[in-house]
This record gives structure tokens, C-alpha cells and sequence, in this order.
């Protein structure tokens, strides 16, 4: 009989949501083919920090929930830089493309608080785009509403946005 792998607890999923309200970001990439000119949008979920325990955490996690997913880090001398200036690695876990950010924006959106409305918004444009019929290997065009979802969310994660409000130390 196979060992499956142990199952994830509904505080654990909490627990990587928290992570990724915290040290997370829900992005939509934007990049361009040398060969075509063709512009591509693209999800992306990435969940930055220095600390390995924590990292490895979040992976085991990931991977029992069935998640696709990288890990990657940065050299120490492009890395982050601590209050003191001390250079640290930045490890990264990143969740790219439609495929794989899918099933993760369902699993993480109803855990999230202060990532949520980023959250929403990239898992709306996702099941938009997939729902698109390919036609050959492409799917349409950007509509000008989906490229309106992309400005908003690209507001809401630099601050701009109506769904963010800024603290202010009182």
C-alpha cells in the first residue's frame, strides 16, 4: 500500500496564508517575446524571507497541499540588507503561471486578510484567462477590462489603490 503524504491541517493552510499576508506578494508579470513582439501577462505568487526553518515550513507545506511550486535565493551580495547593513540571503517561493497559481489562489484566498484583495482580484483575471478558448497555442488578446484588472492590482501593491489603507503611527 502506498504512504500518501500527511494531510494538511486547516491551521497549517492559516498559517501559509499569514505568510504570504506578511512576506507575500500576488503579482501579474509582464514580458515580452524576442521572436514575435507578442506581450505576455502572467501570475505570479511569491513569498520572500531570510529564514530558513521558516521557508522549509511553508515548502513542506506547499508540497503536502500538492502545490507546484520554486524555491530559489539570492546570493548574499544581491541579497537583503539588514537594519545594521548586514547582507542576508533572500530565499523566494514562487508559484508562476495560470496552471499553478490557480489551485493556490482557491486554497489560500479564504485564509488571507491584508492580501486579500490582491488575492481576489489575480484569482478573477486567472479563471477569466483560462476560460478563454485557445485558438492554436494562444489564447485572445488582453480585453480592455482585463488589462484595467491589471493596472488596479498593480495600484493596489504599490499602495495606490482604494483597497489599501496606509497606518499611521499615532
Amino acid at each position: 500500500m502506498d504512504n500518501p503524504q500527511p494531510k494538511v491541517q486547516d491551521w497549517e493552510v492559516g498559517w501559509l496564508a499569514g505568510m504570504y499576508d506578511g512576506e507575500g506578494s500576488f503579482m501579474i508579470n509582464h514580458h515580452q517575446k524576442r521572436n514575435n513582439g507578442r506581450v505576455y501577462l502572467e501570475p505570479y505568487m511569491m513569498l520572500y524571507n531570510t529564514d530558513i526553518p521558516t521557508l522549509n515550513k511553508a515548502h513542506d507545506v506547499l508540497e503536502r497541499m500538492g502545490l507546484a511550486h520554486y524555491v530559489q535565493h539570492t546570493s548574499k551580495s544581491t541579497g537583503y540588507r539588514t537594519a545594521k547593513g548586514q547582507k542576508r540571503v533572500l530565499w523566494q517561493i514562487r508559484i508562476v503561471g495560470f496552471k499553478r497559481c490557480l489551485p493556490a489562489l482557491i486554497a489560500l484566498t479564504p485564509y488571507l486578510t491584508t492580501r486579500r484583495p490582491q488575492a481576489e482580484l489575480l484569482l478573477h483575471w486567472v479563471r477569466g484567462r483560462l476560460a478563454m478558448p485557445i485558438n492554436g497555442k494562444l489564447r485572445p488578446p488582453y480585453t480592455d477590462d482585463e488589462l484595467a484588472l491589471v493596472k488596479r492590482l498593480r495600484a493596489i501593491n504599490r499602495g495606490l489603490g482604494s483597497e489599501t489603507t496606509r497606518w499611521v503611527p499615532i
